[in-house]
């Protein structure tokens, strides 16, 4: 009796080997691996160093700008000029560059409308160094709230990007602006 309860352990110990052996050593099927950039398309690519101006145009009408002074120093410009917080504009920088999204919902979208994005509730305008431009339309939440409608003018396609993204794009004159009272050149 005592054999045969042997015996069979022996046998589920094998399968149990030969199973851990073949899902360790078989190759995975080449149509069931996507890419990062498959699964999650680029709405904007920038080169931060190129960029020197940035315009947040908001749904409600308020519109901030920010542009590089000639010492290569952000600053605000519109609707008061302001010093900026470089680190506030590098942070919007990295996000922009590059902005993925989450998915891709619509390749030709033919009712913006519906994503909120005819009139939408922010538009980046990002200025290069080649005076090039791109904008960047953020529109409505999506229903489950965790994403955003997002499109480039000019570009048919309709992505849903994060809500943390919106969140660290759409930006206002406060959240820019540099809030130290002294400031003092470490150089001099």
């Amino acid at each position: 009796m005592k054999g045969k309860g042997l015996l069979v352990a022996a046998i589920v110990l094998a399968a149990l080997s030969g199973t851990l052996y073949w899902s360790n050593h078989r190759k995975p099927a080449s149509n069931t691996v996507t890419s990062a950039a498959e699964a999650s398309p680029r709405v904007l690519e920038i080169k931060p160093a190129d960029v020197v101006g940035i315009k947040i145009a908001k749904r409600d009408g308020q519109t901030l700008a920010v542009s590089k002074n000639a010492s290569g120093k952000w600053q605000i410009t519109s609707p008061k000029p302001w010093a900026a917080d470089q680190d506030a504009v590098s942070s919007l920088l990295s996000t922009l560059s590059p902005l993925n999204s989450d998915r891709l919902l619509e390749e030709k979208a033919t009712d913006l409308n519906a994503y909120g994005l005819t009139k939408p509730a922010a538009e980046i305008t990002v200025t290069e160094k080649n005076n090039k431009s791109e904008d960047l339309l953020l529109g409505d939440d999506t229903p489950t709230s965790n994403g955003t409608y997002a499109a480039v003018e000019g570009d048919p396609r309709v992505f849903v990007i994060a809500s943390y993204n919106k969140t660290a794009l759409d930006k206002g004159e406060n959240d820019l602006r540099d809030k130290r009272l002294l400031t003092f050149d470490s150089e001099k």
